[in-house]
């Protein structure tokens, strides 16, 4: 259960981001805004970054394949922020997209999980997927 405690550091600073981005769709142009949240997500990450490099020695070991695929993550995730923005500055309402796109995504990644990366799937996180999918449907209505 080491993963338990920065999931949720996730959901804690997650709720902040989302409720953000919600409250500053109306004023501010969904380009810009992803630039800007990026920027921002870039000054944590330095900070990290330099606290590692003063206090540990593995600080620069990176594959060359891990960080393509980094890379690749990050773009991915500009696109993601460009549609997510671009979701609330067309009316998207906080309690009904943001669960769809949260539980869409779940579903999808349990997907690719199970059939590209062969993890464990019982029949509890199928029924799991499966409610997950009928609220996608009742969000969406």
């Amino acid at each position: 259960m080491d993963w338990l405690i920065p999931a949720l550091g996730t959901i804690l600073f997650g709720v902040g981001y989302n409720v953000l981005v919600k409250v500053t769709s109306k004023e501010i142009e969904p380009a810009t805004a992803s630039l800007l949240v990026v920027l921002g997500a870039a000054i944590p990450i330095i900070a990290y970054l330099g606290f590692k490099f003063l206090t540990s020695s593995d600080f620069s070991k990176v594959g060359s394949s891990a960080a393509l695929l980094a890379i690749i993550a990050g773009i991915s995730m500009g696109i993601s922020t460009l549609f997510y923005f671009s979701t609330y500055v067309n009316g998207g309402k906080l309690s009904s997209a943001l669960p769809l796109i949260m539980i869409g995504t779940v579903a999808i990644v349990s997907v690719f999980g199970i059939f590209m990366l062969k993890e464990d799937f019982g029949f509890i996180k199928v029924v799991g997927l499966g409610l997950g999918l009928i609220s996608i449907y009742l969000l969406a209505s």
